[in-house]
């Protein structure tokens, strides 16, 4: 009755059948916290704090030396040639929720675990802990159901499967060399895991990177089904909803690129023009941001629309996916890092990691329609949906 009074009085956006609002979430690398934000008036609701360890955390690492200097040397690997917001410090890789709502998921970057905080009590106390396997936590995802997490632990080259309840580690599987994004099948059958290789090493030394591999595994025995090999990192990707198609961005390509799964080949692309500030900003290969031309790419509700994230380029683009060509490109603010498609299909949230804000792209028009301030250095935001009484306890945003 309170949540059918809510809607009624202010128009709130919850849903009818769970009593939970549709949100955004949105990992802020550098603050260690995650920002909310309803999807209906597009406003910041507040924040969680999900390093409230923080000090525990450095004290541990630091106390041992070798741990130590390889924290270092992972900060220095994190640290981006141009606009770098914090000397490599990244607290907040992914994000997501259990499927009600009670749960929240973050895989913690440069602390190297993922952990799960409780949203229906005061404070969000954290559930459990659970170190991955090698030094940094990357994308993660959660299945279908709801009860298993996978997680890229990068520098192990390896994809490791969690129980969602326990955090308990359940199996793994081989990917290419430093696993990057991670995706369940719709049907949670079938795990997505791709690679972006040694970020590390120069452009000149791009064939000593290691395997590019967009790799297939069953969800239930981790075991690898196939593997696509591709001659670049790849970045941000997505399927198309019968898995026959895959859209994704690669290293140094200024772009999107289609990909038929049945053959592995690439079938069409959109290739961009460096826009002007990028020409001025980056002179080599080496200067983009861990090899990335563009970092964020999301599909239309309707699947005829890409929404393809210009990171060096301070630009988003739609791209028809019946022939790749580009239907529009709207300038943006600083650094577009990763995108995603609204609950109604027709809106592309972008992360402006520059500007520690999220611009709300239009995919019929292409134009920019709302600026939402969330915390510093954005990265991933994932759609989720929140009870009131959990959005009731948010810090507000500062």
């Amino acid at each position: 009755m309170r949540s059918f009074l809510l809607v009624i009085l202010f128009g709130l956006n919850v849903n009818a059948a769970t009593g939970l609002r549709e949100v955004l979430l949105v990992g802020n690398g550098v603050a260690g916290t995650v920002s909310v934000i309803d999807e209906k008036t597009l406003k910041n609701l507040g924040t969680v704090n999900v390093f409230p360890d923080k000090q525990e955390r450095l004290d541990e690492i630091h106390a041992n030396i070798a741990r130590s200097v390889r924290y270092a040397v992972l900060k220095k690997v994190q640290a981006i040639s141009h606009f770098e917001p914090d000397e490599g410090n990244r607290f907040v890789d992914d994000i997501f929720t259990s499927l009600d709502g009670s749960v929240l998921y973050v895989s913690r970057a440069n602390i190297g675990d993922i952990v799960a905080f409780d949203l229906t009590k005061s404070g969000f106390p954290m559930i459990w802990r659970t170190p991955i396997s090698g030094e940094k936590a990357d994308h993660a995802a959660i299945s279908p159901d709801g009860s298993q997490n996978v997680i890229s632990a990068s520098s192990s080259t390896i994809a490791q499967i969690l129980e969602a309840k326990t955090g308990k580690v359940v199996g793994s599987f081989p990917t290419g060399m430093v696993p990057h994004q991670n995706d369940y099948s719709a049907d949670g059958k079938r795990i997505y895991n791709s690679s972006i290789g040694l970020v590390s090493l120069p452009y000149a030394m791009r064939n000593q990177k290691g395997k590019f591999l967009l790799t297939v595994a069953d969800a239930t025995t981790f075991k690898v089904i196939r593997t696509y090999s591709f001659d670049r990192g790849i970045r941000p990707s997505v399927l198309s909803a019968d898995e026959s198609i895959f859209y994704s961005q690669f290293s140094y390509f200024n772009g999107v690129k289609k990909i038929d799964l049945k053959t592995g080949k690439i079938v069409a692309q959109a290739e961009l023009p460096l826009s002007e500030f990028a020409q001025a900003t980056y002179r080599s290969f080496d200067e983009y941001p861990h090899d990335s031309a563009h970092h964020g790419l999301a599909l239309s509700g309707d699947g005829k629309r890409l929404c393809d994230a210009g990171t060096i380029d301070n630009d988003v683009s739609i791209i028809m996916t019946s022939d790749m060509k580009v239907q529009s490109t709207t300038k943006v603010g600083l650094s577009p890092y990763w995108a995603t498609t609204s609950t109604s299909g027709t809106l592309c949230y972008i992360s402006l990691a520059g500007e520690n804000a999220i611009a709300v792209i239009d995919y019929n028009t292409g134009n920019q329609t709302a600026l939402i301030p969330v915390g510093k250095f954005p990265q991933r935001n994932r759609l989720a949906k929140l009870s009131e009484g959990t959005i009731a306890m948010l810090t507000p945003q500062k």
